[in-house]
């Protein structure tokens, strides 16, 4: 379960939102005003901050990761890793 856990976890925090995977920003080169997502939605970004749609999108990302931090809390891992749990752990 801790690797399904790590992995779950890792998977949750490397989706791909940011504006390197956007083919908004990509297309217009990280022009917010000419880019046709900004257009209906506004700016992805406003300071530090993401805002508009793409707000709401980080924050569910970040509310599916501390479900799965409440999920796991329970379990106590007090052996040490398998090798095999360290190779798939490498895997992921």
């Amino acid at each position: 379960m801790r690797i399904k856990r790590d992995l779950l976890k890792k998977l949750v925090r490397k989706l791909p939102l940011g504006a390197s995977t956007c083919y908004f920003c990509r297309k217009y080169e990280m022009s917010c005003y000419a880019c046709e997502y900004g257009k209906v939605h506004g700016k992805c970004v406003k300071g530090n901050r993401a805002s508009g749609e793409i707000g709401i999108i980080y924050h569910a990302r970040d509310i599916l990761h501390k479900t799965l931090d409440c999920y796991y809390s329970s379990e106590e891992y007090d052996t040490p890793l398998t090798d095999e749990e360290i190779i798939m752990a490498n895997i992921a």
